[in-house]
């Protein structure tokens, strides 16, 4: 997969997650995973569980949420787990802070 492939496909989840942000309201995303760590995986636990369901039953067409739709959601909550433990990892002053800021374009 070339850098542009994979930009191609993480597009979509993006923007996904841009839509359901403004839903769900961008205050504060990590209000809604109150006991840090726990929250996070009981999510993608969550996310993994009804992949595991879908392919135990590959033949039949879900309802709602397709194994595509899930997979988008559990890419999501990785990232966002995945600021969480930056966020809670780094320490003002620390040189990993430098980093973390110019990927995501931030002061």
């Amino acid at each position: 997969m070339t850098p542009e492939e994979f930009d191609a496909l993480i597009l979509p989840v993006k923007e996904l997650m841009v839509k359901k942000s403004r839903d769900y309201g961008n205050e504060d995303l990590h209000a809604y995973f109150p006991f840090g760590h726990k929250s996070y995986v009981q999510m993608l636990f969550t996310k993994v569980m009804r992949l595991v369901s879908l392919s135990r039953r590959a033949t039949e067409k879900p309802n709602f949420e397709s194994r595509y739709d899930s997979v988008i959601d559990l890419i999501n909550y990785s990232v966002f787990y995945l600021d969480y433990l930056q966020r809670d990892q780094i320490q003002p002053g620390d040189q990993n802070e430098d980093i973390r800021r110019e990927l995501l374009n931030t002061p």
